[in-house]
């Protein structure tokens, strides 16, 4: 090679080398700048996708604690309106009977809402010196919860509505006598007191508490890992929500001592130096004047980010080495995993978002079970992507799952939720064709639909409905295997008319335990149905009774039926009333009888009245009847057994019964005429009658003429005066009064009656 050509070809290898040096020191001089930009966006980004996702999650614990309060509040007011409440409140002498009653009649109502968060709830008498809870009562003096009935009588801190975070603490005498009560069993609550706040002493309040445990349950099924993170501050600036770190009811400036923005809805994040730790401090304010607060250590969010630089430097200085091609190959990527990284938190991130089904469904309970601003409702409408037009006529509809309990006991709560999401899919797509559906879960197995309507209601509009109705029961049974009955209510013409109408779907559902499954149900039928009277039907009562001494099952079971049967068409409140006049009639036959019990049947029949709206069908309850029923003629049997074992009193028994018979007409019968006539004396006789029979003989004696009277009153036109003369009466008054005494009715009233009664 000739030397110029060496020399223009060293000429190119230096230009060569200058140019790769050049450029190599270019590409890595912006490997580096563009490494450290890319780390510093990606820990301004890390730290503001960390802080939304905080105050994401703490405005998803504020709002479900609104959410609790607001259903607290609700459950307190309509606990006023309960009339048995009103009266425990306000009456200062009730008796026992009356007391056990009214208790009895005292439910925590769930308005569509899943109240498993009520720990107990407290009704306050001062002028009676009575506290009722848990079916029980108390005087001041006995009730274990003293911190409460101190704020009352105080009134010092006390608003009414508002709730209250304390502690339920029981003296050491009391944990022994009361500590296995429910009420007594939750000992950090939210008290919510509703008083008459006009007056200047609280004479009366109800008083709700909620277990804080609730709270924290509900942090955790959101995210475990925030829990022992999180603290709630109340508007005293005391810890609500206590836990391993944070004890409850202490001032929280003894953990946090920063400047928290005041402000009702303000949100943020500061950076803090806390127990001497780096921490990100979130926050978000509430309507209420609470604060929700997440502690996140930042040597967290350093450690990412410090790994993350590690990784950028070894990167860079590998594409520095590297050539040219291979310097913007890996930065690519390098781009390409920091994108990944980053978009699998983004995608995170919006998942979270989207999966804001339970919180559209607790805003639609919370829409249909009580009254919305128009501000919130709007907000809620947009915040959940629903096209609801306010401004339009509205019509409600509400479907119960038949049998549901049974389902619950087969299937788990995976199985129900898909099961809530295919009913609300139906009906939607059922009806979508006609109206502008929304569909949602309005308390457990209970679904609400709203419906957005043009027409005015006339005969077709009412057809047209329930034949939409009927659709969705046949698709739902199609397609998922259960039946539906329904509440059908009336057009509404605006939104504050919507929790009333639930509400009232709610009470009309119950009433399908006389039509049975699949009924559907006119609210407005119901409305007119509570209206009637109703009376005891004391004859049916004692047809049960005389079934019931003779020992025939079927026509006890036939009687009981009956009985139940009377009650359709009236309000369901009087089912109960009916029940409880029955375990009253057949205690009092259990003791004329002699039969021994120590309370349980009673109680038995008690047990029965109060589950009754949980049965499907009249028929159930009558099931449920049968077992105390049997456990009474079994009873009387084995009574009546033994008394006759012996051939001399079933001899004895003979003689009396024909003696009765043949004197019956005779004024002068009595057990002591008996007695005369079988040469025993009297008080033997009588003992030995009632010890073998097991009712008196001057009941059997009394029995037997009413018998007769009975039968020339309804076989015979007779006047009441020689009936009663036929019946071994002479004293008419005396005859008037113990025919009532036995029958219920006057002769004269008994005459009138149908004969099939």
């Amino acid at each position: 090679m000739s030397a110029p050509n060496r020399h223009a070809e060293r000429s190119v290898t230096g230009s060569n080398a200058s140019m790769f040096m050049t450029f190599a020191i270019i590409v890595v001089v912006t490997n580096l700048i563009l490494s450290s930009t890319m780390y510093a966006n990606y820990k301004r980004h890390s730290m503001e996708l960390v802080q939304s996702y905080s105050v994401e999650e703490l405005s998803q614990v504020s709002y479900s604690m609104s959410f609790m309060f607001e259903a607290a509040k609700l459950t307190l007011q309509q606990l006023y309106t309960n009339p048995s409440v009103f009266k425990l409140m306000n009456a200062d002498r009730l008796g026992e009977l009356e007391t056990a009653s009214l208790l009895s009649q005292v439910g925590v109502p769930s308005g569509g809402f899943n109240l498993n968060f009520v720990s107990s709830i407290y009704i306050y008498n001062q002028k009676a010196d009575k506290v009722y809870t848990d079916g029980k009562a108390f005087t001041f003096s006995q009730f274990p919860d003293r911190d409460i009935i101190e704020r009352l009588e105080s009134g010092e801190g006390l608003s009414s509505m508002k709730p209250i975070a304390r502690k339920v603490q029981l003296s050491a005498r009391d944990k022994e006598l009361y500590g296995s009560l429910e009420p007594f069993q939750t000992p950090d609550v939210y008290t919510f007191v509703l008083f008459d706040s006009y007056s200047r002493h609280i004479d009366s309040a109800i008083m709700l508490n909620v277990s804080q445990e609730w709270m924290k349950q509900t942090i955790e099924a959101m995210n475990p890992e925030m829990s022992g993170e999180t603290m709630i501050i109340d508007d005293q600036g005391r810890i609500a929500l206590g836990n391993d770190r944070f004890l409850y009811l202490e001032q929280a400036k003894r953990y946090i001592d920063g400047a928290i923005p005041d402000g009702e809805g303000s949100s943020g994040y500061a950076i803090e130096m806390l127990d001497g730790r780096k921490q990100v401090v979130s926050y978000v304010s509430s309507e209420m004047g609470w604060t929700f607060i997440r502690l996140t250590p930042y040597e967290v969010i350093s450690g990412k980010l410090s790994r993350m630089l590690m990784l950028t430097w070894i990167i860079s200085v590998l594409v520095g080495i590297l050539a040219v091609l291979a310097v913007m190959f890996s930065s690519r990527i390098l781009l390409r995993l920091m994108n990944k990284r980053t978009n699998a938190l983004l995608g995170r991130y919006e998942r979270e978002k989207r999966s804001g089904y339970e919180q559209k469904q607790r805003f639609l309970r919370t829409f249909a079970t009580s009254r919305m601003t128009e501000y919130s409702l709007t907000k809620g409408f947009e915040r959940f992507s629903i096209d609801f037009d306010t401004n339009r006529r509205l019509f409600t509809v509400a479907f119960k799952i038949d049998r549901y309990e049974e389902f619950c006991d087969k299937y788990g709560q995976d199985d129900r939720m898909l099961l809530d999401y295919g009913v609300i899919n139906i009906i939607e797509e059922t009806v979508k064709s006609a109206w502008k559906p929304i569909a949602f879960v309005l308390e457990d197995g209970v679904f609400g639909a709203l419906f957005l309507i043009d027409s005015e209601e006339n005969e077709a509009f009412t057809v047209r409905v329930e034949e939409l109705v009927r659709q969705i029961g046949a698709n739902v049974a199609q397609y998922l295997a259960i039946s539906l009955s329904v509440s059908i209510g009336d057009p509404l013409d605006g939104v504050a008319e919507v929790p009333e109408s639930f509400a009232e779907h709610l009470e009309t559902l119950g009433y399908k335990l006389f039509a049975g499954p699949g009924a559907i149900l006119y609210a407005s039928r119901i409305r007119e149905i509570k209206k009637r009277e109703y009376s005891i039907p004391d004859r049916g009562i004692a047809a049960l009774i005389d079934e019931i001494r003779r020992g025939d099952r079927e026509g006890a079971h036939s009687s009981s039926l009956a009985l139940l049967r009377t009650v359709d068409g009236h309000a369901m409140t009087y089912l109960f009333t009916l029940l409880l006049q029955l375990a009253i009639a057949l205690r009092d036959f259990m003791k004329r009888n002699d039969i021994a019990d120590d309370g349980s049947i009673y109680l038995r029949f008690i047990d029965v009245a109060k589950g009754a709206p949980h049965n499907e069908t009249l028929e159930e309850i009558a099931a449920r009847l049968d077992e105390p029923i049997a456990d009474i003629m079994e009873r009387l049997a084995s009574k009546q057994e033994q008394l006759r074992s012996h051939d001399r009193y079933n001899d004895m028994l003979r003689q009396v019964e024909e003696l009765i018979e043949a004197e019956l007409t005779n004024p002068n019968l009595s057990p002591d005429l008996i007695a005369e006539r079988m040469g025993l004396s009297a008080k033997y006789l009588r003992a030995l009658y009632k010890r073998t029979s097991g009712e008196s003989l001057a009941e059997s004696i009394n029995l037997s003429r009413m018998s007769r009277a009975k039968g020339l009153l309804a076989d015979t036109e007779l006047s009441v005066q020689e009936v009663a003369l036929r019946s071994g009466f002479i004293n008419i008054s005396y005859f008037y009064t113990l025919f009532k005494k036995y029958q219920g009715v006057t002769p004269n009233e008994y005459r009138l009656l149908p004969q099939s009664d």
